[in-house]
């Protein structure tokens, strides 16, 4: 494979918009996909203010939008971006920072683990670990912590995330 300077992407990270366009880089990087075009279907066909408006009093722009635009982008739908053949072989690490509007609480045990103090952060994240043959399931997770990411009091509206166990264990 061609690469920058001999070297392959390994982790990419972002918040909010970065978070949804670390996962599509990486996926591009990985599937073989043309960047320009993931991103400009991505930022400049997909997101029309007309088409994210919301009736919903709860939200001004509508998630079920970017949800829609996220499982075509990601190939979990017909018409999905096309593979190509240049593709990063090495297995690219994605993180995305989540932001609890309501906080993220949980225990600070002393050093003699007689007494827990609660403590309550607003600051989260998610991790992802994908290859070339990552499977939609795994893509779709990815993007609903990114659109979870993009969330926000004035725009978008709220996604809570199903975490697991091992989730819980990395965010400590």
């Amino acid at each position: 494979m061609e690469t920058i300077n001999g070297r392959e992407i390994v982790v990419i990270t972002g918040a909010s918009a970065g978070a949804m366009t670390a996962v599509l880089a990486a996926r591009c990087l990985l599937r073989g996909t043309d960047p320009v075009e993931a991103m400009k279907r991505a930022w400049v066909d997909l997101p029309s203010l007309k088409r994210l408006a919301s009736r919903d009093l709860g939200s001004p722009l509508s998630g079920k939008v970017l949800q829609e635009a996220a499982d075509e982008l990601l190939g979990g739908v017909a018409g999905s971006l096309p593979d190509g053949d240049l593709r990063q072989d090495e297995p690219i690490a994605v993180a995305v920072t989540l932001a609890s509007l309501a906080g993220f609480e949980y225990l600070i045990g002393d050093v003699e683990k007689r007494t827990a103090v609660r403590g309550v952060t607003h600051l989260d994240w998610a991790e992802f670990t994908f290859r070339a043959d990552s499977s939609a399931e795994e893509w779709g997770r990815a993007a609903q912590a990114a659109l979870a990411s993009g969330a926000n009091a004035v725009g978008f509206p709220p996604k809570l995330l199903r975490r697991t166990p091992d989730d819980q264990k990395r965010a400590k």
